[in-house]
């Protein structure tokens, strides 16, 4: 496959399910609810069937890995990894920060990102090998190096999880507190990561809040081919420039 081919296809029926999404921001009915108080409106439901319909068709032997869905072919070298949106509750309650992502593995590995913000009219998109863009712009990640210089984004545990993650997650945001220019909780992993990938935030630390891959796939390749190091240790993920990445894991002790 050509893979600026597949991404500018793919693109393209990305931006569509976000209208999709538009038609109903702020009133879409919740269908039902999940684990750890998570939720799926109707436009979850449509958005991803909207997507999944194309990639079946376009790519009938890719399998597929979709939050609502579950799994199609997962067996398959090619999977395809969905989020029909990211930031649910947000997006229910009319906040416009939610996002529509979709990845590809081959073999395991991350090849293509695209994330899509309707609301702010952004798309996202990474091949690996071949570049990154913010909409037609290509981007690169931040070049702070020094963490008292960094705007850093986190996510921490919710309440669903246990008290020894939550205590162990808020003694990490103490110490980059202490230690960094500013520290947000923004609680959208593809935002974050997207803004690190264009330079706005310098860091985004992921402390255990139990994200599932699509809520991950396609920030990590963005964040890579933007020059940025992904890392995981002990369950924290720390997203950053090469020099700023190692300075954080050195702060959290990782």
């Amino acid at each position: 496959m050509n893979r600026l081919d597949v991404l500018e296809c793919v693109s393209e029926v990305v931006q569509e399910a976000g209208k999709i999404a538009l038609e109903s921001f702020g009133h879409s009915r919740v269908v039902f609810e999940k684990a750890r108080a998570s939720v799926a409106t109707e436009a979850d439901l449509r958005v991803e069937k909207h997507l999944i319909d194309f990639l079946r068709k376009k790519f009938p032997e890719h399998g597929i890995l979709a939050e609502e869905t579950g799994k199609i072919d997962a067996e398959s070298e090619y999977l395809w990894i969905i989020d029909p949106i990211d930031g649910t509750r947000y997006y229910a309650r009319g906040i416009p920060i939610y996002s529509i992502s979709v990845a590809l593995k081959e073999k395991d590995e991350l090849t293509l990102g695209i994330i899509h913000f309707p609301s702010f009219g952004e798309i996202f998109r990474a091949a690996r090998e071949v570049g990154v863009w913010r909409n037609q712009e290509a981007i690169s990640c931040g070049r702070v190096t020094d963490p008292k210089d960094a705007l850093v984004s986190v996510e921490i545990p919710a309440r669903h999880d246990s008290a020894e993650e939550r205590h162990r997650a808020l003694e990490l945001v103490q110490r980059m507190v202490g230690t960094c220019q500013r520290v947000r909780i923004i609680g959208l992993s593809s935002f974050s990561m997207c803004q690190v990938a264009h330079g706005g935030f310098d860091a985004y630390v992921n402390l255990g809040s139990a994200a599932k891959e699509w809520d991950l796939a396609a920030g990590k390749i963005i964040t890579a081919e933007a020059g940025a190091t992904v890392t995981e240790a002990k369950g924290v993920l720390v997203v950053a420039n090469p020099i700023l990445n190692d300075a954080l894991l050195g702060i959290l002790g990782l």
